[in-house]
């Protein structure tokens, strides 16, 4: 019990200091001048850009080896778009990335922070063409995409930047979702109440190179219905979701390979007030080639936790990854049979374009090891974004 409310005396507190520099701050950056120039620039142009930089600090307060451990990670993001013709932009993202955060510590399923990655330099992650036609209908999109720009969204669950870390809230980890390769994508939306998306692209991850040599090799095909209903006047989403990956694959057992993958997902999200709204996620894969057969994630969000603050948001959201049989009899026995990931986080707008955000996180048997029991972390997220 001592070591839940030493972690929450920290929460509390960090929380409590965000809140007082969120009501006094002074603004950091004159960004009214920026946008004169950029309004200037899309009404004369057709040019747009938004600037986007994430700084996260985590702190393993529980860990076998490494507790007590601190580890900051970063990255910046230009986005630019250029209108071109009727209904058609080009699109191009320019961004460096920073350290691995202490996910390097601790190897995890959940991933402790979704933007954890390897240091790059400034790269272009994506660049592409997209199309409206019949009066925004049917979209069109191809080139280097990251297709979990469309696909699995979430209204409580879907940035990393501006909701939950951890990168079993944020997309499915039972669907092999491809990112930052050459690929298509197609949405038809025929009224307010129905969307169905099709997408294809290269199965191999290239997050710094445009992958025109590997091109749709290793193929990864992705569709989804999504049905967008109200319920006495609250808006919800549920999203099906199936993928056919054709990567080739080893049996876990070791007694072969397959090829034509399948693997299923949901993801719902469904308002139950103007400030509450709830989500929850489903995913299932192959237990043949894949570590997690089943998935579920649940939680919610709520808009202005504190009187007159209608800007921050409160976020609470659990996820567990389910493994299957073969994973398990291929293992040791101190393998799990699940690995469940808790999350708290509050977000506080401090200006319009600067968010604080401390957060609390649990995890149980990390890395499906029965012997690490639970690790715990809290951090604290800076995104400035204009």
């Amino acid at each position: 019990m001592s070591f839940l409310k030493k972690v929450s005396s920290l929460f509390l507190f960090v929380l409590s200091a965000s809140i007082s520099l969120s009501w006094s701050a002074s603004q950091p950056l004159d960004i009214a001048k920026l946008r004169v120039s950029r309004e200037q620039l899309a009404q004369k142009y057709g040019f747009e850009y938004a600037f986007l930089l994430n700084y996260t600090q985590n702190f393993l307060f529980n860990s076998p080896e490494n507790e007590g451990k601190s580890r900051g990670l970063w990255y910046w993001n230009l986005e630019m778009s250029q209108r071109l013709w009727e209904g058609a932009r080009l699109y191009a993202e320019l961004e460096m990335d920073k350290n691995r955060g202490i996910d390097k510590f601790i190897p995890t399923f959940s991933w402790f922070n979704y933007n954890s990655t390897a240091n790059f330099s400034p790269f272009v992650p994506v660049c592409y063409l997209t199309q409206d036609l019949f009066d925004d209908k049917l979209f069109l999109a191809a080139g280097k995409t990251d297709l979990s720009y469309w696909f699995d969204g979430n209204v409580v669950a879907n940035s990393a930047d501006t909701q939950f870390s951890s990168a079993a809230l944020v997309n499915n980890p039972a669907i092999p979702f491809p990112t930052k390769n050459m690929g298509v994508f197609a949405s038809f939306k025929p009224n307010d109440l129905l969307s169905f998306l099709a997408g294809a692209s290269t199965g191999d991850y290239f997050p710094s190179k445009i992958g025109f040599s590997d091109a749709f090799r290793n193929q990864i095909f992705l569709g989804e219905f999504d049905f967008s209903p109200k319920w006495r006047g609250k808006q919800g989403n549920y999203r099906f979701i199936f993928c056919s990956d054709r990567e080739k694959y080893d049996f876990i057992n070791a007694e072969g390979v397959r090829r034509n993958n399948y693997s299923f997902g949901l993801s719902f999200d469904q308002a139950l007030t103007d400030r509450l709204t709830l989500f929850a996620r489903y995913g299932l894969g192959d237990p043949k080639v894949k570590d997690v057969e089943n998935f579920w994630s649940a939680g919610g969000q709520f808009i202005e936790p504190i009187p007159g603050r209608k800007y921050d948001c409160l976020g609470l959201g659990v996820a567990q990854s389910l493994f299957g049989d073969d994973y398990l009899e291929a293992n040791s026995s101190d393998i799990s049979r699940s690995e469940m990931v808790y999350e708290l986080y509050y977000s506080l707008r401090v200006k319009e374009y600067f968010y604080i955000t401390p957060n609390l996180q649990f995890v149980q048997h990390p890395n499906a090891d029965k012997q690490e029991g639970e690790a715990a972390a809290c951090g604290v997220r800076f995104l400035l974004t204009f």
